[in-house]
Order: C-alpha cells, then sequence, then structure tokens
C-alpha cells in the first residue's frame, strides 16, 4: 500500500501527519497521488466531517512526474500561482510549517526546514552559509562510517513559489536534484532549523518505532 496509508496502531500514517497541520492552523490539504491513488478515497471520505480538519482533496498523476513535476501539476490542476508549502507524505517533523512560517516573516521566500542530525546517511547532507541563511548544496548519502558529528538534512517540508515550478520547461523532474540546485546557484534557496525530532517511516525500524516516538512528544489522536 501507499507508505502514508501504512498504519499505525490502527491509524494510517497520514492521520497523524493531518493532525499535526491541523494543530498548525492549516485549512486546506491537497494531496498529490499516484500509486493506488484511489485508496485515499476511503480517507478523505472517513474524515470528510472533522470540523477540526483542513480540507483534502486530491490531485492524481498518471504517471510519475518526479518531486517537483508532481507538484507543479497539483500547482497548474488547482490554479494556485502563488507561495506555498510543501511536505512529504512519510516524514513528520512536528510544527515544521509554523516554524518555517515565523521564518519568512523576516526572510525571503523559498526556505526549506532543515533537522540536525548525528547520522545522514539515509538522506545526505546539507552544506548552509548561516551569515547569509543560504543552502549552499546538497551532499550525496555517505556510509555511516563517514559521518563526522551533527550535520543537517533536510525535514521534507518547505515554503516554495509556485512560478519557479510552472516556469520549468520540464514535466518530470526532481525538486531536490533539479528545482533545488537552480535556486541555489541564484541564492534564492533559504532555510530554516527545526526543532525537535524527525521521524521518517520509509524503513521498518523507524515505521515500527513511530508510535513510541509519538507518544513521547506527548500528543494524541483527536
Amino acid at each position: 500500500m501507499p507508505k502514508p496509508l501504512a498504519p499505525v496502531e490502527g491509524h494510517p500514517f497520514l492521520e497523524y501527519l493531518i493532525e499535526d497541520l491541523a494543530r498548525q492552523g492549516v485549512t486546506r490539504v491537497v494531496l498529490s497521488l499516484h500509486y493506488q491513488a484511489e485508496k485515499f478515497d476511503e480517507f478523505i471520505n472517513k474524515n470528510s466531517g472533522r470540523t477540526n480538519w483542513p480540507e483534502i482533496s486530491r490531485v492524481i498523476e498518471n504517471e510519475p512526474l518526479g518531486t517537483g513535476g508532481a507538484v507543479k501539476h497539483v500547482l497548474k490542476s488547482i490554479g494556485h500561482d502563488s507561495s506555498f508549502f510543501v511536505t512529504n507524505g512519510d516524514t513528520l517533523t512536528l510544527g515544521a510549517i509554523q516554524k518555517i512560517r515565523e521564518a519568512t516573516d523576516e526572510r525571503p521566500i523559498n526556505t526549506i526546514g532543515l533537522v540536525k542530525t548525528s547520522d545522514p546517511s539515509r538522506y545526505g547532507s546539507v552544506s548552509t552559509d548561516e551569515t547569509r541563511n543560504l543552502v549552499l548544496g546538497f551532499k550525496e548519502k555517505v556510509a555511516a562510517s563517514s559521518k563526522t558529528g551533527d550535520q543537517y538534512v533536510y525535514a521534507g517540508t518547505a515554503f516554495l513559489t509556485a512560478n519557479d515550478f510552472i516556469s520549468t520547461q520540464k514535466s518530470i523532474f526532481s525538486m531536490e536534484n533539479d528545482l533545488f540546485p537552480a535556486l541555489i546557484r541564484k541564492n534564492k534557496l533559504h532555510y530554516t532549523e527545526l526543532e525537535g525530532e524527525f521521524i521518517d517511516i520509509g524503513i521498518p525500524k523507524d515505521y515500527f518505532a513511530f508510535p513510541e516516538w509519538f507518544r513521547r512528544q506527548g500528543l494524541r489522536l483527536e
């Protein structure tokens, strides 16, 4: 099944994610779907009457478009042409959007959330210019034995500009490998350090550790 729908103690992971978005004041969520997209309809219908939740809709891509192409497809489909937040459906850093929102009140847009980890081997690390608050580059994944202290990794949440996607000539492209490097070359990609722990259910170890991680935050589903 799609990772966002993987069950965690009787609830799909996506429910925990949207609950966190609701706590931050998010009022509209658009799901970008491809693999087994029809399975999300039940989730949307089941939760459509929750008054404390954002409005949830979905846009389906007929073929895999890459992370950047998928976002471009959503923006064109819903007619959105200003700034927006995007977040992965299989990762969670509590309060990430609120933290980035506060930061973008004081600095230019195009801001990604970064977290520090002692082992960036799963993700690749991010180099930054702290003085100018700029992202300088993304380093390839390295063996765990090569780690040298805490390093930044991309937490999967960002505040971006629609025009940077819509003006891209390609329909299939990667946000991380194509769009972000282009913004970096123009000194247009900023960052915010996110507090707290970052969870990624992409591997069994972290997926099974998620329930205890969630309880450790002192949270529960409404």
